[in-house]
């Protein structure tokens, strides 16, 4: 996936990580495309981040599937799944090595 291109901007995206600087990084990464990123409290449970969700307007969520799994959030992940869309960081990590590729 390309989140540039399946984003719009002014667009609210969820970002649903722990609190590191990799979540720093992705939060602005997303402002440098002028998307609005929208923290999600991943310890709220399931129907406060689709209540989040739904009044954010968010069409889309990055997460990790090393910190779904370090947290146990299985669950909530798979009920938000049916109204965002998921996508991994480690897969726009991907997208950006080909980008390079392509530049260089």
């Amino acid at each position: 996936t390309h989140l540039a291109k399946d984003t719009v901007v002014g667009e609210n995206v969820g970002i649903m990580l722990p609190n590191t600087t990799g979540t720093v990084a992705v939060f602005f990464a997303l402002q440098s495309i002028g998307r609005v990123s929208a923290m999600l409290n991943f310890t709220s449970g399931t129907k406060a981040i689709q209540s989040a969700i739904q009044t954010s307007t968010i069409k889309t969520s990055l997460t990790s599937p090393k910190h779904i799994e370090m947290a146990h959030l299985e669950s909530i992940v798979a009920d938000i799944s049916k109204i965002v869309d998921i996508i991994y960081v480690e897969d726009l990590k991907k997208d950006l090595k080909e980008i390079q590729r392509e530049l260089y």
